[in-house]
Parts: C-alpha cells; sequence; structure tokens
C-alpha cells in the first residue's frame, strides 16, 4: 500500500510510480513466448487468407476461361451457317466434289448428305 506522507497527506508518487512499473514489467521469457504465440497466428491468418485469395482467383480465371470459349463459339457460329447454306446449295469444292465438310473451332465438320434436300 502507498504510504502517505506525515505531513501532507498526499501519496507518494515515487512508490506508487515503482510499484505500477513492477507490475507492467515483462520478463524476457514471457515476450518470447508471445513473440511466438504472435507468429503462429499471423502465420494461420496468412494461411486462411491464401486460401481465400486461391478460391477467388481460381473462381475468376475459371469464369474469364468460360467466357472466352462462349465467345469463340458464337463467333463460329455464323460461318457454321454460312457452310450449312452453302451445302444446301450445293456448292462444290476445288477438286468438283460436293462440298460436304464444314470447319468449326479448327475441327473438321462433315455434313451428312442423306439429310440434305
Amino acid at each position: 500500500m502507498a504510504q502517505r506522507g506525515a505531513t501532507t497527506g498526499r501519496v507518494n508518487t515515487t512508490i506508487v510510480g515503482v510499484m505500477t512499473a513492477s507490475l507492467l514489467a515483462l520478463t524476457t521469457d514471457s515476450v518470447k513466448s508471445a513473440a511466438i504465440v504472435a507468429v503462429l497466428v499471423f502465420v494461420g491468418f496468412a494461411i486462411v487468407s491464401a486460401l481465400i485469395v486461391k478460391a477467388i482467383v481460381t473462381k475468376i480465371v475459371s469464369l474469364l476461361v468460360m467466357a472466352a470459349l462462349s465467345l469463340g463459339m458464337f463467333s463460329q457460329r455464323s460461318a457454321v451457317d454460312k457452310c450449312a447454306d452453302q451445302v444446301k446449295q450445293g456448292a462444290f469444292s476445288a477438286n468438283g466434289n460436293r462440298k460436304t465438310e464444314c470447319t468449326f473451332l479448327g475441327f473438321k465438320v462433315r455434313v451428312p448428305t442423306d439429310k440434305l434436300p
């Protein structure tokens, strides 16, 4: 307990300051332990953040790939329509045979001749 001055009746601030400082003082072992705990907490947060960011980036990349494929297929639609019209009209290839193949995204698609008008 703090001592009171004999004549003034006030608390001696020097003694109170020393008592407070001794309560707040940390030992090197407690600082080391706290630092280890803090590092482990930050590593845990880093792992959780990395997993969340990975999930978000994966979804964004998947979305972009699907959008690019959809755009590519949509742009090929007019080429397939044009080829189908040529096949219906009886277009011929360079060697004189009836043209029965179209290309779709770089792949050859054979048009069945038995279903032609």
